[in-house]
């Protein structure tokens, strides 16, 4: 790794990188010294810490070629240490590039690796220009052509990297740090005898000095010294700070000689147990009182023998906003029961959170813990691990323990902290149903009574076992799809549904169909199911529907014989009443007709009030052969078949809309309802005894054309959706006795006689 020191009012200070020694390389593969075609791997490790003291950040190469000196004269000196903090293996002389080597790995990477000497040495040390990048640890590497380098090269210090430095001996003892090796703002360096090194720094003006240095040692507890110059000049002071934290505050006031440009006394200024973690910085400032210079010599850092006791905590609280991180307005918890466990899980102290929530477990060796925290029947524990750790949940969610803390000799560790939410319960749907007519879509408010014992917010999750978003479908088994809306209902659409192998178009009215299919509702973190029941109506119409739909019982109607005293040629009109349905009471029907040519019938003449007509008890049913009552329609018609079989014709007749077609007969004019009635007589009665069929107004031809139609047509022919259903009413025996006989039909358009769906 590459140091980079700082200037300071382009003062010389201290510049630091990483390098290898012959040794290194040797110990890893090299044969010797270092020359075109050797071989070796790069070390795990930069063996040496090289600390230059500089006034610019470039090192130069040497004056010139056999000449070991540096071509920059003005500082460039150098301590070659073993380790960061490690015994200087140099001479403290200056370093110089001597030359570069091409080197390249296996995989045909290339590197330039940089010889360097110290003047009056003879050691050969090595660095890479991290320009061209640093080998990895473990690569094989082959050294190339050479060349040497020579004067004012400005090879920048921030270019030279052999790696992480090896980590120093732990500090066993103590570890000294030069003050004239530590980074330097508003201090001079300054030689005075008896000084460790021969030197010491010294403040240049009446404003705050300081000297900075890192400390790369074990995280711990220790005693530190440092060495002073104090004379009887004035009162100057000095301050020590470990981060932004004060330490002492020592005023030069022991006035030990030094008056009037004499050098003073050494004094050493002492601060035991401090506790500190690799990466510190440690920073003393020199404040000048008249002529009392502050002088520093140098830092001991010696390991403390009596380690200072660790401490962990500190805090639960509630999570009012379920988000795992401490916000300001956020209460502690109190009477939390929190057990501090040793690294094998066993339980080695307990205790209880104060009023304000925190807890600590103190005077405790350095060593690896954990803390569980009791969950409670009112609390749960928030999500872990949020944000920093000073104010986030360290609890896991389900077992409520931390994990382990690495604590040092005096480290207090307040990081392990837990965040309490109320405990959520799962929501409670409650089981729906819901009725549709087939084919149609019908909306379900499954969370109209669905609830939440927390009295959380629901909304709908899976439907069907499969995972919704508004908008989505879910096709069930049955083949009808279930739709989640913006609102959280659901709609369900039979439209294209089966069910037992009927499909929903074919469900006949009064026909039922059953499906059912659950959902799951969430409150964000809990889900819980349900079932819905759904009930298929039928909503097609028939024949046979629409025959079971007629009133059962006897209905009332009056009859009007239209065409008598033979001035229109329409045929009857027949009024019906006292049926009980809407369908039928109080309508009036033209297209009707008889039956029979030879039954009587109770009615007004076409000069009459159908209002005044005699009312009639009759049977109604639709006109097909299978309803007709035994004993009816027994006739033979013109075709050799009964009455009774020739509905299907009649029913025929009755869709073809003869009224409104030309007769053919050159005239312009349509087909009559004296002419269709004589038709139909044709089928019922057969022909007149001269062959021709009875049309009291019209013409016989006509008829016959309608009737040969309907025999070669209408054969089989039943009414469906858009066509004209016949229904035929019987007299009954009251109605027989009362003198008619005359069984009726009249044609109704099959929609007014279809039912809704029964779905209630």
């Amino acid at each position: 790794m590459t140091y980079q020191k700082y200037d300071y009012h382009n003062a010389p200070t201290i510049r630091e990188f990483t390098a290898l020694s012959l040794g290194d390389l040797q110990d890893n593969g090299l044969s010797g010294g270092v020359d075109c075609g050797d071989r070796f791997e790069m070390p795990a490790n930069a063996g040496l810490c090289v600390k230059v003291r500089d006034d610019d950040p470039y090192l130069s190469g040497d004056r010139s070629y056999c000449n070991d000196k540096a071509a920059d004269r003005s500082y460039q000196t150098a301590r070659i240490c073993d380790g960061p903090d490690g015994a200087d293996i140099g001479n403290g002389g200056r370093i110089y590039a001597e030359k570069y080597f091409q080197v390249r790995d296996a995989q045909g990477n290339r590197y330039v690796m940089i010889e360097f000497e110290q003047e009056g040495s003879g050691a050969n040390y090595y660095t890479f220009h991290s320009a061209y990048g640093v080998p990895q640890a473990g690569a094989r590497l082959t050294v190339g052509k050479s060349c040497d380098l020579n004067g004012n090269i400005k090879l920048g210090y921030d270019q030279l990297d052999a790696g992480d430095c090896k980590p120093s001996a732990p500090p066993g003892d103590c570890l000294v740090i030069e003050a004239e090796d530590m980074q330097l703002y508003n201090y001079k360096i300054h030689a005075l005898d008896g000084a460790s090194g021969g030197e010491v720094i010294k403040t240049t003006s009446c404003d705050p000095s300081y000297a900075k240095t890192v400390f790369q040692g074990e995280t711990g507890t220790y005693d530190l010294k440092l060495c002073v110059v104090d004379e009887n000049d004035g009162q100057g002071l000095i301050k020590i700070y470990v981060g932004s934290r004060l330490l002492k505050s020592v005023r030069l006031d022991e006035d030990t000689g030094g008056a009037y440009g004499e050098t003073g006394v050494f004094r050493e200024i002492t601060l035991d147990d401090v506790a500190l973690s690799a990466g510190d910085r440690i920073t003393i400032v020199g404040v000048r009182d008249g002529n009392e210079f502050a002088r520093i010599d140098k830092l001991e850092i010696c390991k403390d023998d009596t380690p200072l006791p660790a401490a962990l905590g500190d805090f639960v609280w509630f999570d009012a906003d379920r988000d795992g991180v401490q916000d300001a307005d956020e209460a502690g918890v109190a009477g939390v029961t929190v057990h501090l466990k040793d690294e094998s899980g066993t339980i080695i102290d307990t205790t209880t959170t104060d009023a304000q929530g925190r807890y600590l477990f103190d005077d405790l060796a350095a060593g690896r813990y954990a803390v569980a925290f009791e969950p409670t029947d009112e609390f749960e524990f928030t999500t872990a691990n949020q944000g920093d750790d000073a104010t986030d949940s360290d609890a896991d969610p389900g077992t409520g323990m931390t994990g382990l803390y690495d604590l040092a000799a005096g480290q207090t560790d307040l990081s392990a902290d837990a965040g309490l939410v109320r405990r959520n319960h799962a929501p409670e749907p409650q089981d729906d149903s819901g009725k549709v007519c087939a084919t149609e879509t019908t909306v379900i408010d499954v969370l109209g009574n669905d609830g939440d014992p927390d009295g959380d917010p629901v909304e709908v999750a899976h439907v069907a076992g499969v995972a919704v978003a508004i908008g989505d479908s879910v096709t069930l088994a049955s083949g009808a799809t279930v739709t989640l809306n913006a609102d959280f209902t659901l709609s369900y659409d039979s439209s294209g549904a089966s069910y037992d192998g009927v499909a929903a178009a074919d469900l006949l009215i009064g026909e039922t169909a059953s499906d059912s299919f659950g959902y799951s509702i969430t409150d964000g973190d809990l889900e819980a199911t349900a079932e819905v029941d759904m009930t298929i109506c039928g909503a097609k119409n028939t024949l046979a529907t629409i025959n079971a739909s007629l009133p059962q019982g006897e209905v009332c109607f009056q009859m009007q014989q239209s065409y008598e005293p033979l001035i229109n040629a329409d045929a009857i009109t027949l009024k019906l009443s006292g049926t009980g349905d809407a369908r039928f009471d109080g309508m009036v029907y033209e297209e009707a007709y008889c039956l029979s040519g030879y039954e009587d019938t109770l009615d007004v003449d076409a000069n009459g009030d159908i209002d005044l007509a005699p009312v009639v008890k009759g049977q109604m049913t639709v006109a097909v052969a299978a309803n007709v009552p035994a004993g009816e329609l027994e006739t033979v018609g013109i075709n050799g078949q009964t009455a009774r079989d020739n509905l299907d014709l009649v029913n025929w007749i009755l869709n073809q809309g003869f009224g409104d077609t030309d007769n053919g007969d050159g005239t312009g004019e349509t087909y009559n309802d004296m002419e269709i009635q004589g038709a139909i007589w044709g089928l019922t009665d057969g022909p007149l005894p001269d062959g021709s069929l009875f049309a009291p107004i019209g013409t016989s031809e006509n008829a016959r054309e309608i009737l040969d139609a309907a025999i070669a047509n209408g054969e089989g022919f039943e009414a469906g959706e858009g066509d004209i259903v016949g229904l035929l009413i019987t007299p009954t025996a009251q109605a027989q006795q009362q003198g008619h006989d005359q069984p009726l039909i009249i044609g109704v358009a099959f929609e007014a006689l279809a039912q809704d769906c029964l779905c209630v």
